[in-house]
């Protein structure tokens, strides 16, 4: 019980093994969170408030959205982007890429990601309709 008196409880749907919240307010009005993780200081210094816009972007493709999380890494010349986006009550779905610079491979990840979370939603509703 949370403390409004508002209980969220899982739902496990047995044939396709998709879990879904039971909605209640407080759910639904939670804001996703971001967090951004630059592995090395040579970034640009506006890099994380552009991830940050990008990755609000991927809010509107899953409602159940919880939170993203993108790394981002580097070595000799790739620039590697790894996006985490937790939904709630189902695996975390995970979006590595590789790119010359990391607005390309966030370009990339971002893509990617909103591809899975589609495909993820639609999974979830026609197991829902039957």
């Amino acid at each position: 019980m949370s403390s409004q008196g508002l209980e969220i409880r899982p739902i496990l749907d047995q044939k396709v093994g998709l879990c879904e919240f039971a909605p209640t307010p407080s759910y639904q009005l939670d804001p996703m969170k971001t967090e951004v993780a630059l592995l090395h200081n040579d970034y640009p210094s506006n890099l994380r408030q552009y991830v940050e816009e990008r990755l609000g972007y991927l809010e509107k493709f899953n409602e159940r959205m919880i939170g993203v999380r993108a790394v981002f890494n580097h070595q000799h010349d790739d620039h590697t982007v790894e996006l985490v986006a937790s939904i709630g009550g189902c695996s975390p779905l995970v979006v590595e890429t590789r790119a010359a610079t990391p607005q390309l491979a966030l370009k990339h990840a971002v893509e990617s990601l909103a591809k899975s979370l589609k495909r993820n939603r639609t999974k979830f509703l026609d197991a829902k309709r039957q």
